[in-house]
């Protein structure tokens, strides 16, 4: 497909270039509090904007599955947004650097995924999709890569003993296998979780960046394990919590909000419903465990 830049982007393009740059000269608590913000603004885009967002990225009929997963990537930001911001203020000097980090392997795992399905033969993204999707992801990776080069605290503590340790530990594994899972295996997953008669390249790129998403929030579990402060690892389990009670909360009104329910299959409900549920209690046991065991 050819790919001719529209006159009307240019702008666009231009300002967000100067701004991040000017950021990055700022220092690195202006880019925290950019890369909140951002995280911020293109969450509740994409969660309440969804139909008007993807129709300008792609050039396939938008069905209820696309909504679906923009909508996800969305929540999945605005718990992005929620974690960086409730760390802000953390004594632990390695906290930023672990979201950093994070947000570098999950920007450079999308943009992998991007440039797949920008560039291949089947292809059906939009210009807008590469210049302003692709370009906004590179230089949002770009300055977390950038802060986390400059840094000298990248951690090697120690992992701290707490009760805590072993909720982050199950929600890091099972978040980094339904990571690989959407990131890896898509058209697999597709044709188990829906019903579609069709599938398109832009269902298995959004399942990717989908897993993208997955794949860093489970590095900061991972990682999290070795925090010094409790109540930062308190946060990320309280931040799954949340992003996958919205995910369950997204699922049920999109089925019960359409009149026919034919885009998913029957075995996606129980899967939904039940795995996740699982996954959220984990979350959920951990969040509160320091009323109990108080580390």
């Amino acid at each position: 497909m050819a790919q001719k830049m529209d006159i009307n982007v240019m702008p666009v393009i231009g300002g967000v270039c100067c701004y991040c740059i000017l950021l990055l000269y700022l220092g690195k608590k202006f880019w925290y509090y950019f890369d909140f913000f951002l995280s911020l603004v293109a969450g509740t885009g994409l969660l309440t904007l969804a139909p008007q967002f993807i129709k300008t990225q792609v050039e396939v009929r938008v069905d209820g599955v696309h909504l679906f997963m923009v909508r996800a990537f969305g929540i999945m930001l605005l718990g992005s947004a929620y974690l960086w911001w409730n760390v802000r203020n953390s004594k632990d000097i390695t906290v930023h650097t672990t979201l950093m980090w994070a947000r570098v392997m999950g920007g450079a795992a999308a943009l992998l995924a991007q440039g797949f399905a920008q560039f291949n033969k089947a292809s059906r993204m939009t210009q807008e999709h590469l210049y302003i999707s692709v370009l906004l992801t590179v230089l949002w990776t770009l300055g977390n890569l950038i802060y986390c080069m400059r840094s000298t605290e990248w951690g090697g503590y120690m992992e701290t003993r707490s009760k805590l340790n072993n909720f982050l530990h199950t929600d890091f594994v099972i978040t980094l296998i339904f990571g690989i899972m959407f990131y890896a295996y898509p058209v697999w997953l597709l044709r188990v979780q829906t019903s579609l008669p069709r599938l398109n390249v832009v269902h298995a790129h959004l399942y990717r960046l989908f897993g993208s998403a997955l794949m860093s929030s489970a590095i900061i579990s991972g990682r999290a394990s070795n925090f010094l402060i409790a109540s930062d690892k308190r946060v990320q389990l309280y931040t799954r919590v949340l992003i996958n009670v919205g995910l369950i909360i997204l699922f049920l009104v999109t089925y019960f909000s359409t009149a026919k329910h034919n885009d998913w299959s029957v075995p996606n409900t129980p899967f939904i419903l039940g795995v996740v549920g699982i996954w959220t209690l984990n979350a959920f046991c951990g969040s509160y465990s320091l009323a109990y065991f108080k580390n």
